[in-house]
């Protein structure tokens, strides 16, 4: 969308925060807010099931998105996009070494928060792979969780 004038920040609330501390997803319209140099990226519904239809989600991500950013109801809406996000099987990142494998590490599953969570798992992975250890990374997110 258009906003005359956009936070300077990006703004996740809803399905999306509960999903990562819960691991369950709902199809409750989630609202996260990406503002880029020229348009504002209003979306992730993070569903199960089949892909979504733009048209069935856009005036709903707009109107949940109006109680954070009330100028969000005069936005011009520049285009849509549905598009899969692959994530895990829990919903959570998957960090470290993958089980069984000494020389293979893994950073993925974030799904649509790849953007917010990026630069932390980019981190950690960073300072497993230079200690050979990934003992640090919590479990909840550990590639070790796989083989449980």
């Amino acid at each position: 969308v258009e906003l005359p004038e956009a936070p300077g920040h990006p703004i996740i609330a809803g399905t999306v925060t509960r999903g990562l501390t819960t691991g369950r997803i709902t199809d409750e319209a989630p609202f996260t807010l990406l503002p880029c140099p020229s348009w504002v990226a209003v979306g992730s519904t993070l569903l199960e099931g089949p892909e979504p239809r733009g048209e069935d989600w856009t005036r709903r991500l707009l109107d949940q998105g109006t109680r954070f950013v009330p100028s969000i109801a005069e936005a011009r809406v520049q285009g849509t996009l549905v598009c899969a996000r692959p994530k895990s099987f829990d919903n959570r990142p998957i960090l470290g070494r993958l089980p069984g494998q000494e020389r293979l590490w893994l950073a993925s599953g974030h799904g649509g928060r790849g953007m917010s969570l990026g630069a932390a798992s980019g981190r950690l992975m960073a300072e497993a792979i230079i200690a050979g250890d990934d003992s640090g990374i919590a479990p909840e997110l550990s590639a070790a969780r796989l083989s449980a």
